[in-house]
């Protein structure tokens, strides 16, 4: 005698419509203890993305207050103007936490005192907002012109000025300076901290 064939029992709709609950209410319930159970899973702080170029740099020790433009190089050739100092495009904008690299001509009214700059002394730079960023100096170089290199620095919240050097301008100044909080230079003048 041939044998039968079992017949696959079908679902009925009150177990299938169990199954969905029940998948429903594990689903929820993952969900809304997912940030618990799962804290990385929280999306991450947008990131801040309104930083700005400088636009104004003051040192008051050397008496120097310019404007400062975008510059950059083309072709190979740093760009110049005879009126402002410029800002590197391609190195970090102010608040970014990179080094902001600001070059000039050796002229008055913009870099010609640099040289005389000394450790400890105040750079003042303004941004595009009217905010305002205070470094100190920690370090003066003379270099080659052809060690561009040296403009590199991972120290985070820099900032390096750049201007010809020497007798025939055969040389580069390079002055660095690390941003300093404003509430630590200041402090003094806070009775309450004494």
């Amino acid at each position: 005698m041939p044998k039968r064939k079992k017949q696959p029992k079908k679902q009925s709709l009150p177990t299938f419509l169990l199954w969905f609950g029940i998948i429903i209410f594990i689903l929820g319930t993952t969900l809304k203890f997912a940030p618990q159970l799962f804290p990385h899973s929280q999306p991450y702080p947008p990131l801040k993305t309104d930083y700005s170029a400088p636009k104004k740099l003051t040192i008051p020790t050397l008496k120097i207050d310019t404007a400062v433009s975008e510059g950059g190089i083309v072709d190979g050739n740093w760009v110049l103007t005879d009126d402002s100092a410029l800002f590197l495009p391609t190195s970090g904008r102010l608040g970014e936490g990179f080094n902001t690299i600001i070059y000039a001509h050796k002229r008055e009214g913009l870099f010609l005192n640099l040289k005389n700059i000394l450790a400890g002394d105040q750079i003042w730079l303004e941004d595009q907002t009217g905010k305002s960023f205070m470094y100190k100096v920690f370090w003066k170089e003379e270099i080659n012109p052809t060690d561009v290199a040296k403009l590199k620095s991972d120290i985070p919240d820099s900032l390096t000025l750049f201007t010809c050097d020497g007798w025939f301008d055969e040389a580069r100044l390079l002055v660095r300076a690390k941003k300093t909080q404003l509430q630590d230079d200041l402090i003094f003048l806070n009775p309450h901290t004494i």
